[in-house]
């Protein structure tokens, strides 16, 4: 079973109910069905969450179940406990513990196959100043997508531009934060002061391919190449640095 619980802000709960039945016929009508309590809490600087144990029965039931904790567009924690046992963080093969998704900012905590008739309490602690300044955060997965996309534009105008060093940076920040949750609040802050040189790199490089782009199609018309083709190649790197700009103008809302 995958969970998925959003930030929540300090003092507040919530709960979720997971209702299944066995798919046969009426069978729910008459009782046979069950029902698996999850609640979620966040208490100072620990998210604590709860799940079953099971309620109720029908035919073929799952005994044992496993799960897989997911908290998005949050700071990595600084420790994790499940049933009171120390969870490690995941070695680099991405076995043995919880991962770090930098990109979405998503920490993943796998839980083995256990009864469903007990309870799994997962505690998750993080520093009061990262849950002070959750604000950092915002639009980090968007901004991150994005970046990405304007990569993948700008690609496609070699050999008559580059993408410039400062969006590959911030690009590969997320990537970064996978591999070193770590240094989440160093990283974030640097991506932040990365951004604007980014965007007005990307401006720099947009006005120099259009006006090589111009000097392009001028010296292939003197070689009497192919207008056709000049002016589709010529349409294919406009259109890439369109998107590209677009994009790097979307990161501003």
């Amino acid at each position: 079973m995958i969970i998925n619980i959003w930030p929540l802000a300090p003092g507040s709960t919530t709960s979720y109910s997971l209702y299944e039945d066995s798919g046969v016929a009426m069978d729910y009508q008459r009782g046979l069905f069950a029902r698996t309590p999850i609640k979620a809490t966040q208490t100072g600087d620990t998210l604590r969450v709860e799940i079953g144990p099971l309620q109720g029965s029908y035919p073929g039931i799952m005994k044992n179940r496993s799960y897989q904790l997911q908290l998005p567009a949050d700071w990595p924690p600084s420790s994790i406990t499940v049933n009171g046992s120390t969870v490690d963080r995941a070695d680099p093969t991405g076995k043995g513990g919880w991962s770090f998704e930098g990109n979405t900012l998503t920490t993943v905590i796998p839980v083995a196959s256990q009864s469903v008739a007990s309870k799994v309490i997962i505690e998750i602690h993080r520093t009061s100043d990262q849950i002070a300044h959750r604000g950092a955060l915002d639009g980090f997965a968007g901004t991150s997508a994005r970046l990405r996309g304007a990569y993948e534009a700008l690609q496609k105008t070699w050999p008559l531009g580059a993408v410039p060093d400062a969006l590959i940076d911030a690009m590969q920040s997320g990537d970064r934060l996978g591999y070193h949750p770590e240094h989440a609040q160093g990283e974030l802050k640097h991506f932040h002061q990365t951004l604007p040189r980014a965007q007005s790199d990307v401006e720099k490089l947009s006005q120099s391919v259009k006006q090589r782009l111009d000097d392009f199609a001028k010296r292939m018309s003197k070689d009497n190449a192919n207008s056709n083709e000049i002016e589709a190649q010529t349409q294919r790197r406009l259109n890439a640095l369109d998107r590209a700009q677009k994009l790097i103008h979307d990161l501003e809302k």
